[in-house]
């Protein structure tokens, strides 16, 4: 998508002073009681553009939902006046093979740095997006020596909302609960259309339209040297998070990239005490492993990515807490007490929109003022990251990847390391085995390893080992952010190969291979369907990406909420009904009515029960996965059961990883698994394994079944079923015991779920 420029020439009349956010809006945002949408706050940034020289606003894409995504740019006159040449001298730090000399020298001299800020993806986590256009003022009307060093160090690229339709959908839910008194009343609807609370997964596989127009941003257009991605967190314990972050730290980061953001986190911790800010934390529960962020991305890249965590009120209303009722967080700060990374705790009170906006303030100044006053030294450092990254592609044993081309999902694969701004190459002729290695076809894909985003393209290629720290000496495990594994080739069940061998390989750069198309939301055109997906009261990121997969795939569905199926009958309308990875009591209570509105409250409990035995006994499909497979064991009384249930599950962990599985005699005769291998990969986070005498077994966890990630217990899963049917009365339940179609990730295993729902 091309940026187009909304409201800004430097021949445009200028009022004396860009109007306050509060003079547009007629309320004081970020504020108790007060939010504004995402259209809101854009006509601040608008009143901002048409009055000061200092700041262009750009429409840099679309949502899901189709609005605009807008972005600032905050800068001196003259700066903003030179964008393409700031923008063609910060691609060269980004890629010091193209950089000369005397270029060098002169970006260092002169060429302003550029920061970037990320507000509110997770559009519940209010506070980032609120203080937005206060933070955008504040940047074109300071007059201190400290705001024009920064203005003339500088460009801010600053984001009003990466969540625009969240934040539109929460502010008119807050308003309406509020109107409604039910003060408790969580959103009844995921607040990004597909994904929710899972946008922030999706940094490595874009499928999702806000990060693919964020990523062009930030990787080919603009290449900022840091990143401020602001975030909410729970409420009872400390107020702040900034890094350093928690151990483990990734190998494929460089050390002085790390070095680097302890000491801006430090920074920032510091100025935030200087301010008053007291309850900030540092050292725990965010950790430095996983790649699929909004801070953790930029870290491949040699941008300084920083997240910032703050304590959640009840969305604008204020909350209290006493200081005896706070609790640590995570293993890096067991208790709410005085420690190394957590000096000065909060003494509780009071906590609303007022201190969460005063705090974000104190961070988001400190982050910026340290890019500034060392302009210098964040290029200096992207260029030597770039370089070293460059050389140990040219000096250590992994040279490159070879991956097969022919099969339809590896152009997936090259299409995404492309847009993540990693160059892709094709052989020119055959390459003959050799030793352990395949051969693989001319016109088959390589990526180098001697390039400036080399950390990005070796860690979403290899295999992934999570290494079992404890937090003390016979500790608990520092268990894992999210996911432990996420090699691509697994994901995808594409033939990949290390290439360690000193021959120089014939390779031609690969022209842009484009993204597939994001699918039009389906599902809503009629009621009646083959296949219904059923809806909880009780929003389903799973669900989503299910959504998401089968509008993909063109495959029509209804969705199917607990009210329909309460009615019954529903063989009348459905041959197979699909339940994604939930609870027991999201699917039969789904949200409480004493704290929900009462038209997105309740399950489908007993008489859904019913329904669904109704259902199976004559003749119908239901096809469950991940943590709904309980539910369904239970509803038929199973003498099979889930291995890994309950107190069976203790000494097992498996957080977030790439497992495999092998074919049994029955599974090979298979419509569902027709065109799959005898053994490959599947992802496994739910703790389900499945063992019994009336199980039609299809594929069962491999002797050896660690693949990608971290698992601990293997023998609790080894040899057990991941794939079964179960026959009850005419009909029969298809249970997965792993993700098919995983954060639409996985999509090795999209075939697996599709031919399940299509009742192959």
């Amino acid at each position: 998508m091309i940026a187009s420029l909304l409201a800004l020439t430097l021949l445009a009349p200028l009022q004396e002073k860009p109007p306050h956010p509060r003079s547009v809006l007629g309320f004081e945002p970020a504020t108790t009681g007060h939010l504004m949408t995402y259209e809101q706050s854009i006509l601040c940034f608008q009143a901002l553009a048409k009055s000061s020289r200092r700041l262009q606003l750009e429409e840099i894409g679309k949502s899901s939902e189709g609005r605009p995504i807008w972005m600032a740019l905050i800068g001196s006159p003259e700066h903003l006046a030179s964008l393409s040449e700031i923008r063609r001298d910060l691609a060269m730090v980004a890629d010091p093979r193209k950089l000369e000399t005397a270029d060098e020298k002169r970006i260092l001299a002169k060429t302003p740095a550029l920061a970037f800020v990320s507000l509110s993806m997770h559009a519940t986590e209010v506070g980032g997006s609120q203080y937005g256009p206060i933070l955008a003022w504040e940047l074109l009307t300071r007059e201190d020596p400290e705001a024009r060093r920064l203005r003339n160090n500088t460009v801010i690229a600053l984001l009003p909302s990466t969540n625009p339709d969240g934040m539109t959908m929460v502010a008119n839910w807050y308003r309406r609960r509020t109107k409604a008194k039910k003060p408790m009343a969580r959103l009844p609807w995921l607040y990004q259309r597909d994904a929710g609370h899972d946008n922030n997964r999706d940094w490595y596989m874009l499928n999702l339209p806000e990060t693919r127009a964020i990523t062009k941003q930030l990787y080919e257009r603009l290449n900022p040297v840091a990143l401020l991605d602001m975030h909410q967190m729970g409420n009872r314990g400390p107020r702040y998070f900034v890094p350093p972050y928690a151990n483990p730290v990734n190998p494929n980061l460089d050390p002085i990239l790390t070095r680097a953001l302890n000491l801006l986190g430090s920074r920032m911790s510091h100025d935030m005490s200087i301010q008053g800010c007291t309850g900030v934390v540092s050292s725990t529960t965010f950790d430095n492993w996983w790649v699929g962020g909004n801070r953790n991305v930029p870290f491949r890249h040699n941008i300084l990515g920083v997240l910032t965590e703050c304590a959640s009120a009840n969305l604008a209303d204020p909350t209290t807490r006493e200081s005896d009722k706070l609790r640590g967080m995570g293993v890096g700060l067991p208790k709410n007490a005085i420690q190394e990374n957590f000096p000065d705790p909060w003494p509780g009170g009071r906590w609303g929109m007022e201190e969460i906006t005063r705090y974000n303030r104190a961070a988001a100044w400190s982050f910026l003022l340290d890019v500034a006053r060392n302009r210098g030294e964040y290029l200096a450092r992207k260029i030597l990251l770039g370089r070293r990254a460059v050389k140990a592609g040219q000096t250590l044993p992994l040279k490159g990847w070879l991956i097969e081309s022919t099969n339809p999902r590896a152009e997936r694969l090259a299409a995404t390391l492309q847009a993540l701004g990693i160059e892709v190459g094709t052989l020119t002729r055959d390459l003959p085995a050799k030793g352990g290695r395949q051969a693989f076809p001319k016109g088959s894909y390589y990526v180098s390893m001697a390039q400036p985003y080399r950390a990005m393209a070796k860690d979403l290629l290899e295999i992934q080992h999570y290494p079992e720290l404890l937090d003390a000496p016979g500790g608990r495990v520092i268990r894992p952010y999210d996911q432990a594994g996420w090699s691509l080739p697994l994901m995808f069940r594409v033939t990949a190969s290390p290439y360690e061998e000193n021959t120089e390989l014939p390779i031609q750069l690969l022209a842009r291979v484009p993204l597939p198309a994001i699918p039009m939301p389906g599902g809503r055109k009629r009621i009646r369907s083959k296949l219904g997906l059923f809806r909880s009261t009780a929003p389903s990121m799973d669900e989503g990406w299910t959504r998401y997969v089968l509008d993909l795939s063109s495959v029509d569905y209804a969705r199917l909420d607990a009210s329909r199926v309460r009615k019954g009958k529903l063989h009348k309308d459905f041959k197979v009904l699909g339940f994604a990875s939930m609870s027991g009591p999201s699917i039969d209570k789904g949200q409480d009515p004493k704290r929900q509105l009462e038209e997105f409250s309740g399950g489908i409990g007993e008489p859904g029960r019913k329904a669904l035995l109704q259902f199976l006994d004559r003749g119908g499909r239901i096809v469950a996965w991940g943590r709904s497979v309980d539910y369904f064991l239970d509803l038929v009384d199973a003498k099979d059961r889930n291995a890994l249930s309950g107190k069976a599950s203790k000494g097992f962990s498996c957080p977030g990883t790439l497992l495999m599985v092998e074919k049994t005699r029955k599974g090979k005769s298979s419509a569902i698994l027709k065109s799959f291998e005898d053994s490959f990969a599947v992802y496994q986070k739910d703790r389900v394994a499945l063992e019994g005498k009336g199980l039609e077994v299809l594929l069962r966890y491999a002797a050896e079944p660690f693949a990608s990630g971290y698992l601990k217990g293997k023998e609790k899963i080894a040899g057990k079923a991941a794939l079964a049917r179960f026959r009850h009365g005419r009909g029969e339940l298809i249970l997965f015991g792993f993700r098919p179609q995983n954060r639409a990730q996985t999509l090795g295993t999209f075939d697996l779920l599709l031919g399940a729902l299509r009742g192959e």
